[in-house]
């Protein structure tokens, strides 16, 4: 056999041995990834059961310690329903006892910002509070007799979310182009409106500078948006905000009422053509504080409208933000 066909032989030979080697390389990375998802698989499988067994246990905890719970209360139901009326925060207690000895009788108390409060309960077992706004309510039922007293405690409650009322932007009049117009209107929250148009002593809004706008793009023009953010729930707890209005440097603007009739509380529309006007590409916001009769304040928590503008573009927002009760006047 000549030298040449030997070494074609080999050649091939190798050639074989390699196609066969990368055959079996690429089959076991093949396994190897079949595996690897196999176990993912399995992963989340197990992961998921892990979850639901978890679930189902803390589902049974949670089950178990409410029954002991109402097991180890003196009552077989209690709620407690809060409300506003004439700028007051209106609460209404109820517990049925699940047994009275003889001569026992029924107190609810409430204690806000260090007063206590009682009142005996009625023929339907309930009482009612009329009190000044406080964040936090510390309620407790006593069952009383002449020879002493048994009490239930229960969890403190959050109000001001039943305090809370919305106000609610959008552009005025923009087929007409009239950027500088805006108007909003006051709403109430799931429990109902905290006040109404003749509990409003005042309403206040104050413009300020936030710094400079970032350089707008494309070939200028104007544009609009209307962001409006999620309201509260009731059970999330907003951070109050003190006294910010007042600490704003910026300038008063006039509003004006809006008329006709609707479902919302009060309307109003604020006129902020003067600084559109001037074109220096300067961010500003406006705020909102309303106050009422008896002297609580609303105020937004962020700014209600926020617009800017230069020689060759202006941009302008404008949505809801929530109006929340100062409680430290």
């Amino acid at each position: 056999m000549s030298e040449d066909k030997i070494r074609s032989k080999a050649l091939a030979l190798v050639i074989i041995l390699l196609a066969v080697a990368l055959y079996n390389n690429y089959r076991m990375k093949q396994e190897l990834n079949n595996m690897r998802s196999e176990m993912s698989s399995m992963e989340a499988v197990l992961r998921n059961e892990i979850n639901g067994v978890r679930n189902d246990a803390d589902h049974k905890y949670e089950s178990v310690a409410k029954k002991i719970e109402q097991e180890a209360s003196l009552f077989s139901d209690t709620s407690i329903n809060m409300g506003m009326q004439d700028g007051k925060l209106l609460v209404t207690m109820q517990a049925v006892p699940k047994a009275l000895e003889k001569n026992e009788t029924v107190t609810a108390s409430l204690t806000a910002d260090g007063t206590v409060y009682r009142q005996a309960l009625d023929a339907e077992n309930q009482a009612q509070f009329m009190l000044e706004p406080a964040e936090w309510l510390e309620p407790a039922f006593v069952i009383e007799s002449e020879t002493g007293y048994r009490q239930e405690i229960l969890k403190p409650v959050y109000t001001v979310n039943t305090m809370l009322a919305r106000a609610e932007c959008d552009f005025y009049d923009s087929g007409a182009n009239d950027e500088g117009m805006f108007h909003f209107w006051i709403t109430g929250n799931t429990d109902g409106n905290p006040f109404e148009e003749d509990e409003i002593a005042m309403a206040e809004a104050k413009i300020a500078a936030n710094g400079m706008a970032e350089s707008p793009g494309g070939n200028g023009g104007s544009h609009q948006e209307s962001g409006y953010s999620q309201a509260v729930s009731e059970a999330q707890v907003v951070e109050v905000q003190h006294a910010a209005y007042d600490q704003l440097a910026g300038e008063d603007l006039t509003l004006t009422k809006l008329s006709g009739g609707t479902d919302k509380i009060v309307g109003y529309r604020i006129d902020v053509s003067d600084y559109i006007g001037r074109k220096d590409n300067v961010n500003y916001e406006v705020y909102l504080r309303i106050t009422l009769k008896n002297g609580l304040q609303y105020v937004t928590g962020g700014p209600l409208i926020s617009f800017a503008s230069t020689e060759n573009s202006s941009s302008r927002s404008g949505g809801s933000e929530n109006l929340v009760p100062v409680l430290d006047f």
